[in-house]
Parts: structure tokens; C-alpha cells; sequence
């Protein structure tokens, strides 16, 4: 559900569980690899952006009520597309330290700038599968509710950091777990066993994700709360033990 309430303004009628994430953590919270406390994280990342929702509609009621001249014209911030979760306990984003400080505007349309741990991740088009055809993929054809992803950018095929990571996946719980392992664009899949491990491999044929992701090798989303340029497994470990036992 999203924020609901009037075109007037007001309080709303919820709190607006966005993108689902609740969900997937009470998967979690009920299964038995669960930590005990992963509940505790849900307040830290959703109390700052239910008082930012109750200040916004607010300002409309009290704009409707003094008959304001276009009170009813919404700014972009109510398109809710970047908000983020910056303040989670389980953040993760060791491109530039731990947990990042909180923004004051956790509705901060237009100073979106590069995805880190605790945004939403944006849409990737043209995605080829090299062993399925001509079908394009987009990231948000690959991403579930039941599951985490992790997105591994490969520098080239046989890629040892690549390879580190789709083997450290190996010791998580395969319904819990998916794996995409990204290409670049003028890749050819050879044989490899261990790529061959991933539950998904594209090519990036237009260099979306890439371009609009990183500019280095690796990144790893981990179900929209993670992002590292560290070698290796090392992000993604930290980045599951706040989430697995």
C-alpha cells in the first residue's frame, strides 16, 4: 500500500508499507534462518518518512483550508519514487563508509544522485539472456518479494571476483537467495562452472544498469539495501549477517 489520503490533504489512513520490504522481512522473521531481533529494524526506516508524509499532506489541508490558489497541485515529491531507507539498521554501503547519516528530506526529489545502500533501485532496460534468445529483460523482471537479489557486476567472464562471490552465495539458503550476474555489454558466456551457478547471467546491451549503477566492477544490491566496491564476498557477508542467523 502507499500513503493514502484525500486530495485535500490531512492525516491519511496509513502508514504506506513501500516496496514491500515488510514483507519480505516477516519471511524472514518466520523462517529458520531468522535473526531474532530483524523486526527491530522496521521503525528506524519507516518512522522518519511517515512524519516527512504527515507534514506533507498537512501543508495541503492547511493550504485547502486558507483557499490557497493551487493547493490541489502536488509537488514531485508525492511521486514517492525515491523514497529511501537510508536510516535502516541492516544498510549496508561500504563505497563510502557503514550506515549513512540520514537525509532531512527523506522525500528528496531531484538530489537523487547515484543509488547507495537504502534507496530504491531504479529500472534497468535491455537486459539479453546469452542462452535464451532475443528476449530483452529489465532488472525489475528479475527482482521478487521472497527473495533477496544480489546483482554482481562482472568485469569479463571469467572474472575470479565474480566467481568469489556466486561461491560464498553457495553457503545461503537457496529459497531466500537469488543470484544475477551482469555482463557487459560485448561479453561472450564461455564455459564457466561457477558462472554457471548464478540463477540468472545477462548482458547489459545498452549499459544501463552499468552506467546508471557504478563505474567500477563490482556492485552488489542486496534486496535494495546494500552496495559495496569491496573485493570479493566481504559487503555481502556483512550485509547477510544482519539478516541471517
Amino acid at each position: 500500500a502507499a500513503h493514502v489520503h484525500s486530495p485535500t490533504g490531512g492525516q491519511g489512513m496509513n502508514s504506506g508499507v513501500m516496496y514491500a520490504v515488510l514483507q519480505l522481512r516477516v519471511k524472514d522473521q518466520l523462517g529458520p534462518h531468522r535473526l531474532p531481533n530483524l523486526l527491530e529494524s522496521y521503525s528506524p526506516e519507516r518512522v522518519p518518512i511517515i512524519e516527512k508524509m504527515f507534514e506533507m499532506t498537512t501543508k495541503v489541508l492547511n493550504d485547502t483550508v486558507a483557499h490557497k490558489e493551487r493547493s490541489w497541485e502536488l509537488e514531485t515529491k508525492f511521486f514517492q519514487l525515491d523514497v529511501n531507507y537510508l536510516s535502516s539498521l541492516i544498510v549496508h554501503d561500504a563505497r563510502e563508509g557503514d550506515v549513512p547519516v540520514p537525509p532531512v528530506n527523506v522525500y528528496s526529489f531531484g538530489d537523487f544522485g547515484r543509488p547507495q545502500g537504502g534507496n530504491g533501485v531504479p529500472d534497468a532496460p535491455h537486459w539479453l539472456d546469452p542462452n535464451a534468445g532475443d528476449r530483452f529483460w529489465n532488472l525489475f523482471d528479475v527482482f521478487t518479494l521472497t527473495k533477496h537479489t544480489v546483482l554482481v557486476f562482472a568485469a569479463e567472464n571469467h572474472d575470479p571476483v565474480t566467481d568469489e562471490v556466486l561461491v560464498a552465495l553457495q553457503e545461503y539458503p537457496a529459497e531466500l537467495v537469488q543470484s544475477v550476474v551482469i555482463l557487459p555489454a560485448h561479453s561472450f558466456v564461455r564455459d564457466n562452472a561457477v558462472l554457471q551457478s548464478a540463477d540468472h547471467v545477462f548482458r547489459d546491451t545498452d549499459r544501463h544498469a552499468s552506467e546508471g549503477y557504478i563505474r567500477r566492477a563490482l556492485l552488489l544490491l542486496c534486496a535494495l539495501m546494500a552496495s559495496s566496491e569491496e573485493p570479493g564476498a566481504c559487503a555481502m557477508k556483512v550485509y547477510f549477517s544482519k539478516i541471517f542467523s
